[in-house]
């Protein structure tokens, strides 16, 4: 049985449940926008480079955009459905619920992260340092060449030599 409350606490109970449940709107709304502007920009982009180029070298770069975008808008999504649920009285059926959202949408974002990445997320560590080794086994080029330091008159100074003096000693 529910206790009941005095007026004063109801109403505070009632804004905050507004105001969770307008949280929740907000996180849905912008992880939609989210989803439909990366998309949009992703595609421009897309279509963009293929003007100027071969379009099949470009695809696996667009899907990984668009999978960022999508990534991106699945976790608003899911901060939302959580969001829902803390407002909603708690049952064993709408945790449940809730459960059931965040597994599926946590699977969607792995299975994507997996398609950009190209990697497990714990085998991206390895794959990481395997490349540093790879770049740092490559040979390295020269250092570009150094302009000698000037001094306030505008003359060449090798910093290698005592003081600035000249090669019989004058300064």
């Amino acid at each position: 049985m529910r206790a009941r409350l005095d007026p004063a606490n109801r109403v505070i109970q009632d804004l905050l449940a507004d105001a969770v449940r307008w949280g929740a709107m907000g996180f849905e709304f912008a992880g939609l926008v989210t989803i439909v502007l990366v998309s949009v920009v992703a595609t421009a982009r897309f279509l963009r480079q293929v003007a100027a180029s071969d379009w099949s070298g470009l695809l696996s770069a667009y899907r990984a955009n668009i999978g960022r975008g999508v990534l991106l808008g699945l976790e608003l999504l899911v901060a939302a459905d959580i969001l829902r649920t803390v407002a909603a009285p708690s049952t064993f059926g709408s945790l449940g619920l809730l459960a059931a959202i965040v597994f599926i949408r946590t699977f969607l974002s792995i299975s994507l992260g997996v398609e950009i990445e190209g990697a497990w997320p714990w085998r991206r560590r390895e794959l990481e340092d395997a490349s540093a080794a790879a770049h740092a086994s490559l040979p390295q080029t020269a250092p570009p060449r150094r302009i000698p330091a000037q001094d306030r008159a505008g003359m060449d100074v090798d910093p290698r030599r005592d003081g600035g003096a000249d090669d019989e000693g004058r300064v």
